[in-house]
């Protein structure tokens, strides 16, 4: 277990380090939209946010990933 949270805690940094600009500020408006998402319970909202964040996060990282060895 603690292996995958240390692998989640790299791919994290990675997505992070890859932002346009370095500055994380969609990055926080997008889990606080998901946070406000579930809060009110609108699991419909909840999946377009999730879903969208994650396609955003899979084109900063897969190409980080090809350019740079990631060491474990």
């Amino acid at each position: 277990m603690c292996d995958l949270i240390g692998q989640a805690d790299r791919l994290v940094r990675v997505s992070v380090a890859n932002v346009r600009g370095h500055d994380p500020t969609q990055l926080v408006a997008e889990h606080v939209a998901l946070i406000e998402a579930m809060q009110r319970r609108d699991g419909r909202a909840a999946a377009r946010i999730i879903k969208a964040h994650i396609s955003q996060t899979e084109k900063r990282v897969l190409p980080a990933l090809k350019r740079n060895a990631v060491i474990v």
